[in-house]
């Protein structure tokens, strides 16, 4: 039986080589790259909300993703899903840290 904090590693290694091998395939073409992400608008606005809550519970800073959506949103969407991401991130530890106390 695997412990949790090995298959959350690995789920989050997982994708995190899933992004980073979308971001060199969209790197030649990064009118693609926009063109989904405007497309796709609303999904993308939630897979930035989890990217900011999974990366507050590591030790992965998360500038970048914070300029990438100030490009792609404008500075003030991207400030709200940073503020929305980093507190469910900060919830998550919270209720991970209070279940394993009480366990």
């Amino acid at each position: 039986m695997q412990s949790y904090e090995f298959k959350y590693t690995r789920q989050f290694l997982i994708i995190l080589l899933v992004g980073l091998i979308s971001l060199f395939w969209f790197r030649q073409d990064i009118s693609g790259f926009l063109m989904i992400v405007r497309t796709y608008q609303n999904i993308s606005f939630v897979i930035g909300l989890s990217l900011y809550a999974l990366l507050a519970a590591t030790i992965i800073p998360s500038a970048s993703l914070t300029l990438l959506l100030m490009t792609l949103y404008g500075p003030i969407v991207a400030v709200l899903i940073a503020t929305i991401g980093n507190t469910l991130g900060a919830l998550l530890e919270f209720f991970i840290v209070r279940n394993r106390r009480s366990g």
